[in-house]
């Protein structure tokens, strides 16, 4: 969910790689494939994620190094209200 409304698997999937560290962004050139052919190469990624990544039985409790990279909401609501939006009407 951002400010441009809510989006799922390959849309949301793509606009999260392209706030990362590179190479990530580099994956926004999918979006030209039609939506239905990204999500099919989706749903089998996350079909088999856990048998090519493997499967933890608890969450990582990350370091304040790697806190640091986190995305938090008060950082995007922070960015959403400092990025004018255009009006319905333009």
């Amino acid at each position: 969910i951002d400010t441009h409304g809510v989006h799922l698997r390959s849309d949301a999937a793509l606009r999260i790689a392209a706030r990362l560290r590179q190479p990530w962004p580099l994956l926004a050139a999918f979006r030209i494939l039609p939506r239905a052919l990204r999500d099919v190469v989706y749903d089998f990624v996350a079909r088999r994620r856990y048998g090519w990544f493997g499967k933890r039985e608890s969450c990582l409790v990350p370091s304040p190094n790697l806190r640091a990279r986190f995305l938090d909401a008060d950082e995007l609501s922070a960015s959403a209200r400092a990025t004018p939006r255009p009006s319905p009407g333009a």
